[in-house]
């Protein structure tokens, strides 16, 4: 269990550290009883939150909430596995609502098999598909994707606030010991999708993988742009690729498709007359 633990822990730190312009306040230790995480450009609970390790969540959410009032953000708690109410949610108290729940998965890059299946997912794409590199002058159609991909009222998500372009757009300024890699899908020469990773030491973290509508069932694109993510890690050195994703979803089957396993849970919990979806 300690080493399960350890494990979580360095993902958890290399997910809130890494996401470069998203998390831009972050104290996982500001208490014994939680630590939290904001951002200045988008307001919704999964980049504005308290990390609960001990006590009543809402007496700290209580506690704490100038926090959250001198950012203008709704006050939220996240329960994970360094809570000790991760395997006792039935003790979270009444007056907290749960907003949603969110799965980390890991996929080990040293199992055998890996880059033989890419390989194929990759070659078997077609003549009308392609996958390139993008850089700054690639903002523009790059922002353009990620509105078209995650712009829907009916997707698993909803429809992202701009906010959400303000963080992307940062990432293409990720400084050391942080590596950024994006891509850009093309179908038939027009840009159909986008895929971001962020690499420091034998991690990835697959950030945003977008397909808008219309493309999503043109050839292989989703399945490309992931198979992409992923071969890209392996060629520069990752052992593990990480995701967070919407529990339960068919994101999270999507991403079972290439052999992520779950690591675990980080469920949102928040007062009643405050919750909502982002």
């Amino acid at each position: 269990m300690t080493e399960q633990i350890h494990t979580i822990e360095e993902v958890a730190d290399f997910c809130y550290t890494s996401n470069y312009g998203t998390y831009t306040d972050y104290a996982p230790h500001d208490t014994p009883a939680y630590g939290y995480a904001f951002s200045d450009c988008i307001e919704d609970f999964y980049f504005n939150h308290l990390l609960h390790y001990t006590g009543n969540p809402e007496k700290i959410l209580g506690d704490a909430k100038d926090l959250f009032t001198e950012r203008n953000r709704a006050p939220t708690v996240c329960i994970t596995p360094f809570s000790d109410l991760y395997d006792r949610k039935e003790n979270i108290p009444p007056s907290l609502t749960k907003i949603a729940e969110d799965v980390w998965m890991r996929l080990d890059l040293d199992e055998n098999g890996h880059r033989e299946r890419l390989n194929a997912e990759l070659e078997n794409t077609g003549d009308d598909l392609h996958i390139r590199r993008a850089n700054e002058n690639d903002i523009p159609a790059y922002l353009d994707l990620f509105r078209a991909s995650f712009g829907n009222a009916d997707d698993v998500y909803g429809a992202l606030p701009e906010g959400y372009l303000i963080a992307e757009e940062r990432f293409f300024k990720q400084s050391p010991p942080f590596e950024s890699r994006i891509y850009i899908g093309t179908w038939k020469g027009a840009p159909a999708g986008i895929v971001r990773t962020v690499s420091k030491d034998e991690k990835t973290f697959i950030y945003t993988l977008g397909v808008p509508k219309e493309y999503r069932k043109k050839g292989t694109m989703a399945r490309a742009l992931g198979a992409q993510a992923i071969q890209d890690a392996a060629d520069n050195g990752a052992r593990f690729l990480f995701v967070q994703t919407e529990s339960g979803t068919v994101l999270e089957r999507f991403y079972r498709l290439y052999g992520f396993r779950k690591l675990c849970t980080g469920t949102f919990y928040g007062m009643e007359e405050t919750t909502g979806e982002p």
